[in-house]
């Protein structure tokens, strides 16, 4: 007992990543509240903006999120439950040593992400409960594994897969108590961290630590190639992948047409004064033109993934409105050019 502890402390006198990576994830917390976003419950879309995971942009040209979600939270009690067991769990990285920890940590909020958006559902996933997951399933790994490969005693392996399960439960019902988790991940996590666990772990002598490095380096390389083979596995058809980006594209062109039309109301405005239109007033134009531009290449781009006719909107409303709007622009051209013919260069304001 007192030998595997020693080599523990021995090896790595004091974990320090469990509490950085908490307080990275607060820092990441307080940037995103700074720009707006609710600390008590922030809205899924506000988070997918940050970086969150969801099937449709992770598994296509977005598989960063797969990553940076694990560094989101929603809410404060969500990021202080996974804190506090990054906290907890911090000698976990005296058993697996620093890279064994970190490789992890890092490949079990990808896995668990992984898993997530494999289902196609419409969640926005977010948390870090994934690599706090992983880290449990390593020490679960720590607890089922033969003691020749891990030195535990016989008589910590009980109290520490105990301990274990008593604080995986805990946060497993403070996790199903909080909305929109993405308990998928957790469980996806929990596997990956169990593989790896399994993988890494070896005796805290000096012998097996100088191989930690080296273990770790070699799961991370078989981990990066499952999960790379895996991504391919479960993304959609390259067909589903464009009628996903025509969707996304669509509900751009819905902000660019708002933007156009207040644009051109204000202009409108402009020429309703007695002093001569602002100086800006043909960049203003054009750029109204431009957001019409882009929202009719987004309505033929979505006709066409859908196996339609490109050249109209996807309902007689919004045509009506993409026509009405034309009509708008073109008589605010021609107020432009009719003011400035009465009243000669243009003014600044």
């Amino acid at each position: 007992h007192h030998a595997w502890v020693a080599g523990l402390s021995r090896h790595v006198h004091r974990p320090i990543l469990g509490p950085l990576f908490a307080a990275i994830n607060v820092a990441v917390f307080v940037v995103l509240v700074a720009n707006g976003v609710s600390a008590r419950m922030p809205d899924p879309q506000d988070l997918l903006r940050f970086g969150a995971n969801h099937w449709t942009r992770s598994l296509d040209d977005e598989p960063w999120r797969l990553l940076t979600a694990g560094f989101l939270h929603y809410g404060v009690i969500h990021l202080a439950v996974n804190c506090l067991a990054l906290v907890q769990l911090r000698f976990v990285e005296q058993v697996l040593g620093r890279s064994g920890w970190l490789v992890t940590y890092l490949v079990a909020i990808v896995a668990g992400c992984l898993l997530s958006a494999a289902r196609h559902d419409g969640g926005v996933g977010a948390g870090a409960a994934g690599g706090v997951f992983g880290l449990f399933g390593a020490v679960l790994a720590i607890t089922i594994a033969p003691p020749a490969r891990t030195g535990l005693p016989d008589a910590l392996r009980g109290s520490l897969r105990s301990g274990m399960l008593q604080t995986l439960a805990l946060n497993a019902f403070l996790a199903f108590s909080i909305p929109n988790l993405d308990h998928w991940a957790h469980g996806g996590g929990l596997l990956a961290g169990f593989c790896l666990g399994i993988a890494i772990v070896r005796p805290p002598d000096d012998e097996h630590a100088r191989g930690r490095l080296r273990r770790a380096l070699t799961a991370a390389g078989v981990a990066t190639a499952v999960l790379g083979a895996a991504f391919v596995a479960v993304r959609p058809s390259e067909a589903k992948l464009e009628r996903l980006r025509a969707t996304r594209a669509l509900e751009r062109a819905a902000d660019d047409l708002e933007t156009a039309r207040l644009e051109v109301n204000a202009v409108l405005d402009a020429l309703r004064d007695e002093a001569p239109p602002p100086a800006d007033v043909e960049a203003r134009l054009t750029g109204v033109e431009t957001d019409l531009r882009r929202a009719t290449t987004a309505f033929d781009r979505f006709a066409v993934a859908g196996g339609g006719r490109p050249g109209r909107a996807p309902t007689p409303e919004l045509d009506r409105f993409v026509a009405r709007l034309r009509e708008v622009l073109a008589s605010a051209r021609d107020g432009v050019a009719a003011r400035r013919k009465r009243d000669g260069p243009p003014a600044s304001r």
